[in-house]
């Protein structure tokens, strides 16, 4: 996973923040979370939202996505494979 998704620590700079998560299956919205986090963990297939009052939000990460920064917006990036992607943007 290391190989595809090495550049997901970029994602340890944000820190008391905001995050929106857009789930989409097939170009499809499915899914949004929008919260306030304290900090972001990496554990093995899975990020770690930290948040303060709330339970941790973990997002899962599937062994076939690949990890990519948008250049459209600034704290813009991308977790997809051929049938799903997750966007996150921390505004």
């Amino acid at each position: 996973m290391e190989d595809k998704l090495g550049n997901l620590q970029v994602l340890r700079q944000f820190q008391n923040k905001q995050v929106v998560i857009n789930y989409y299956e097939k170009d499809e919205l499915v899914r949004r979370e929008g919260f306030f986090f304290i900090n972001i963990e990496m554990k093995e297939g899975s990020i770690h939202f930290i948040r303060e009052k709330n339970k941790d939000f973990i997002l899962s990460i599937h062994d076939d996505f690949q990890f990519t920064q948008q250049s459209e917006f600034k704290h813009y990036y991308f977790l997809e494979n051929t049938d799903e992607r997750v966007e996150l943007y921390f505004p």
